[in-house]
């Protein structure tokens, strides 16, 4: 793969959309791990299904919007989260990161984790 090809974020929060991650995983994680992340699951139907659901919803760009106090906090079984975004369980964390099923950002920095046993 070219990589020169690609524009690299810089920053987390130079990120458009989530796609925008993927070649900076693609030169950060070892080929095999990269593999196995990118690729479903024989052929690959719920990874296209799930793409596919996430084309029909569109962000609904709001101009001229005093953003300067974003609070992204949402209240969910009757606690105070800091983000709406939950990290859910995935099977081999650790290939991506050592701390395994408890990546930064997640319940250690106020953010919510959904782990099972």
């Amino acid at each position: 793969m070219d990589l020169n090809q690609f524009y690299f974020i810089k920053d987390p929060s130079d990120a458009i959309n989530v796609f925008d991650f993927e070649i900076l995983a693609y030169k950060n994680v070892p080929v095999a791990h990269f593999g196995f992340m990118v690729s479903g699951i024989d052929d690959e139907v719920t990874l296209r299904e799930n793409r596919q659901a996430f084309l029909k919803y569109q962000l609904l760009p709001r101009r001229m919007r005093n953003v300067s106090q974003i609070d992204m906090s949402i209240n969910l079984f009757g606690k105070k989260w800091p983000s709406p975004l939950i990290i859910a369980p995935t099977g081999g964390n650790r290939a991506y990161n050592p701390l395994g099923h408890n990546p930064p950002n997640s319940q250690s920095n106020g953010g919510l984790e959904c782990v099972t046993g």
